[in-house]
């Protein structure tokens, strides 16, 4: 049978992405920047934050 302890720590694992390419002004790269962040800060909800 299986630990409802385990049950919860896996429900509970985050995602490891890797966070957004640092911004260097250049106006060309700004818009994959943006879309990077938001990719970014859409994927790490805390188990708090509503859906």
């Amino acid at each position: 049978m299986v630990d409802q302890q385990m049950i919860d720590a896996l429900k509970m694992r985050e995602l490891s992405l890797s966070k957004p390419t640092p911004f260097n002004g250049e106006q060309f790269k700004s818009k994959k920047f943006l879309q990077e962040c938001i990719l970014y800060m859409g994927s790490t909800r805390t188990p708090t934050t509503p859906n």
